[in-house]
């Protein structure tokens, strides 16, 4: 039997039925052996140390050249387009060279992906896959980010500059928006990190041979369990779950196993080769023989 633990978010109003389902929560199932096998593989990994000194300084500093870095592509991208210069790659393209790098990098590690449904809800997803053994309580992951942004709305709000910006982005970020899920985001996985308590590992798609510029680390302002969670992140679209590999695979995904599947066959075919010669070689010799058989023949007729 797994060791459980139960965790209790800040209490607040109870906006939603996800809140009251929140604040109790289901349990938070406790792998630490796993966990500790991971947390060994991601210590290869070197994390500046300086932006977690100060967690709230440091995120506000990457969500700051996160935004910088995004205007700057689309001014780039203003210019291209207004030259004349061929579109850029789609973000399905894009999505799938970052799953082939995430894949990669996951595999030198020893790592595994783990797949989340991609329906708007994977951040959350993800986070509730790791932490309860199931994507089902999702929205009460959503429900708990919500909740604590709300209540720490001084931490939070400075990222919504326009007045009832913050108040409309919670709204639409725990109800959606015209029917459809909103994706989570930095915010949110900040957020989730400290109102559950939980240390949060992502390794992502972006670009960079350093560890540094794809591997984050989210460690809670008050821990409140050992529990682990382990996120990858195909940017800029998807969040999937990411676990130690098995014996001998490496973490990829059966590259490996279907390696060795194929192995048989090949040497099927490298013994067959010499047969096949075999049994064609009577048949030269046969086509040979007529070849020498044929000016005797003629040689008679005339």
């Amino acid at each position: 039997m797994p060791r459980v633990s139960r965790r209790r978010t800040a209490g607040g109003a109870d906006h939603t039925a996800d809140a009251t389902a929140a604040a109790s929560g289901p349990p938070i199932v406790l792998d630490e052996a796993g966990d500790a096998a991971v947390l060994g593989v991601l210590a290869k990994c070197e994390v500046p140390p300086s932006l977690f000194l100060n967690p709230a300084l440091g995120f506000k500093v990457v969500w700051a050249l996160k935004h910088l870095a995004a205007r700057a592509r689309e001014r780039v991208r203003a210019a291209k387009q207004k030259k004349g210069h061929k579109r850029m790659k789609s973000p399905k393209v894009r999505a799938e060279a970052g799953v082939t790098l995430l894949r990669s990098r996951l595999k030198f590690l020893g790592l595994r992906m783990k797949v989340i449904e991609g329906d708007g809800h994977c951040q959350f997803r993800a986070c509730s896959d790791q932490l309860y053994g199931t994507q089902e309580h999702h929205a009460s992951v959503r429900s708990a980010a919500v909740e604590y942004m709300r209540e720490h709305a001084a931490e939070f709000s400075c990222f919504c500059v326009e007045e009832g910006a913050f108040e409309s982005y919670l709204k639409e970020m725990l109800h959606g928006k015209r029917g459809k899920p909103i994706w989570g985001d930095e915010l949110t996985l900040r957020a989730i990190c400290n109102a559950l308590g939980c240390t949060i590992h992502v390794l992502t798609s972006q670009s960079g041979g350093s560890a540094t510029s794809w591997y984050l680390k989210y460690v809670p302002e008050t821990p409140r369990s050992d529990k682990q969670v382990f996120l990858a992140y195909i940017s800029p679209v998807h969040y999937n779950a990411f676990e130690l590999g098995s014996a001998g695979g490496g973490g990829g995904g059966g590259g490996a196993a279907a390696a060795r599947a194929k192995a048989p066959t090949k040497k099927v075919a490298a013994a067959a080769g010499p047969a096949k010669k075999a049994a064609a070689a009577p048949n030269k010799r046969r086509a040979s023989a007529r070849g020498r058989a044929a000016p005797a023949k003629r040689a008679k007729r005339l």
